[in-house]
């Protein structure tokens, strides 16, 4: 498998976090794409959103803990 550098994940999840954000613009505005999501795409964004969830969820179990330690 080949790994990637943590600036080159940034890299990837910044430019993916683009694509999105101007395709939802442009379907806000009635523009539709008359395309299919490549399947690359597709795996793109699933590793995407299991990347957001994994850090959503270290960040509430590290709040959990800073919770429990103050109390």
């Amino acid at each position: 498998m080949d790994e990637q550098k943590p600036s080159d994940k940034n890299a990837d999840f910044t430019r993916s976090i683009a694509d999105l954000l101007v395709t939802d613009a442009l379907n806000r505005r009635g523009i539709r794409l008359n395309r299919e999501i490549p399947d690359k795409q597709k795996e793109q964004l699933k590793r995407m959103v299991e990347s957001l969830q994994t850090q959503v969820n270290d960040f509430l179990a590290k709040e959990k803990e800073a919770k429990n330690d103050t109390n």
